[in-house]
């Protein structure tokens, strides 16, 4: 068998050469990566000072040794070439919210008398999470959950949860039937002016709502109301980032749970807890058990329930999958 000689080995395919000789580069235009090339098929997106030849050549040290680098670099080539950002069409997305949450809960007792007394929820890290639906760009519907809590740590940790989902509109993209298309927006992606429906920001208002608890040593359940709005930035037809300054307005039982395991506790009377003999019931490391009744009862709680507003101001990502109508 007749072992090939170097030139050979070295020699580059006919057709290669042939497909970068028609494209007119010469050796003197390429860059300098180093002696080492390899071939790297389908590039489309290369840096400035690359030739044509070096679109199909790339240095073997690049590709093998920095690949989140190439990683990185392919995705920003995908960005800069993707399609114009129909972001107004109807689709499916993805949410992701972290947020600071302020929680107005003055009446929300939920420390049992120990370590400093009795005390409310603090203030906390939120994360939530979304998906929804955007019908024809005009309107839809939206699933999240959220939590948020304090102490994880410690023994006297604590924390809530919501879940629940809204009715959501974007009332701007009413307005492409009185802005004509020939009103054009300047955009940086796609570079160039676009017609309104084709905006590269989006807002958003909703009202809805769900399931919570709360708790601590003592804890708190029952339904919320959520409303607020939201503006995104779609950098590509396919991302959004954006502002979410949602507000959610607990609905509690007028219950408060000493033992939740076993769902005894109280009535409740703002943040005040009532005993079975109608007095008020101090928070104590000492259980009133002669005092509690079971949440079966709760229909007899006639006094208000403690009120909270927990409002999270967040930071927006969004994965969207685009509808195209």
């Amino acid at each position: 068998m007749e072992m090939p000689h170097s030139g050979q080995l070295n020699r580059r395919p006919p057709g290669r050469q042939a497909s970068i000789d028609r494209l007119g580069s010469h050796p003197s235009d390429e860059c300098s990566f180093g002696s080492s090339r390899t071939y790297f098929a389908g590039a489309t997106c290369m840096p400035h000072c690359m030739s044509t030849t070096e679109r199909y050549l790339l240095p073997r040290r690049f590709t093998m040794r920095h690949p989140l680098l190439l990683t990185l670099f392919a995705v920003i080539c995908a960005a800069l070439a993707s399609a114009p950002a129909d972001a107004r069409n109807g689709g499916l997305y993805v949410e992701l919210a972290p947020s600071f949450g302020l929680f107005q809960a003055d009446e929300v007792v939920i420390e049992n008398g120990g370590d400093g007394g009795a005390r409310t929820p603090p203030n906390s890290f939120v994360p939530q999470l979304k998906v929804g639906v955007n019908l024809f760009g005009y309107a839809g519907m939206e699933l999240d959950v959220a939590a948020h809590g304090w102490d994880l740590f410690e023994q006297s940790r604590g924390g809530g949860g919501y879940v629940g989902g809204v009715a959501r509109v974007t009332p701007l993209e009413l307005l492409r039937f009185v802005i004509p298309d020939s009103f054009q927006l300047p955009s940086l992606m796609p570079e160039g002016p676009v017609t309104w429906h084709d905006r590269f920001f989006e807002l958003g208002l909703y009202f809805g709502g769900g399931y919570t608890i709360v708790g601590e040593n003592y804890a708190y359940q029952g339904g919320y109301l959520k409303y607020g709005m939201d503006l995104k930035f779609f950098i590509t037809p396919f991302f959004a980032v954006g502002i979410d300054l949602p507000v959610r307005q607990a609905l509690y039982a007028p219950f408060r749970f000493t033992h939740y395991a076993d769902e005894l506790g109280h009535c409740t009377d703002g943040g005040d807890a009532i005993g079975r003999s109608g007095g008020v019931i101090r928070p104590s490391e000492e259980r009133s058990v002669d005092e509690e009744i079971s949440f079966s009862d709760v229909g007899d709680c006639s006094s208000p329930a403690p009120s909270s507003i927990l409002f999270a101001p967040a930071i927006t990502i969004t994965g969207i999958i685009d509808f195209g109508i």
